[in-house]
């Protein structure tokens, strides 16, 4: 599931910047509705504790 939130991340930031250069196909309602439910598949990982260490 980590590994969706985080394509679902990289997917709003793409968003954002087409949006930004007028070349996007996405309103910023869209793209705020989008974040909306990223960060409700983040809340379960709010308080969690990472064990693994980044090298």
């Amino acid at each position: 599931m980590k590994l969706k939130i985080i394509a679902k991340l990289w997917a709003a930031i793409y968003d954002l910047l087409f949006y930004i250069d007028g070349k996007g196909n996405k309103s910023l309602e869209q793209i705020h509705d989008e974040l909306d439910i990223i960060e409700m598949l983040c809340r379960p990982y709010a308080d969690a504790d990472d064990i693994e260490e980044i090298p």
